[in-house]
């Protein structure tokens, strides 16, 4: 994403979770029910997208 993007993310999970994205914000997940995060990319940065309960990053958003 640029810098100023309105950014929507969608993240499908196949158990009951939760996803981070960075420090930013957390969302849980479950099936059929996913995790959506609305964002302005106001600061430069890569930001990890990870299942929490798995610790496993699926992901990163890039804002340059």
């Amino acid at each position: 994403a640029e810098i100023g993007d309105r950014v929507e993310l969608i993240v499908d999970g196949a158990a009951i979770d939760s996803v981070a994205l960075g420090d930013l914000s957390m969302k849980s997940v479950e099936p059929g029910v996913p995790a959506r995060f609305e964002l302005l990319a106001d600061t430069a940065g890569a930001y990890p997208v990870v299942l929490v309960n798995e610790n496993r990053r699926i992901g990163t958003l890039e804002v340059r």
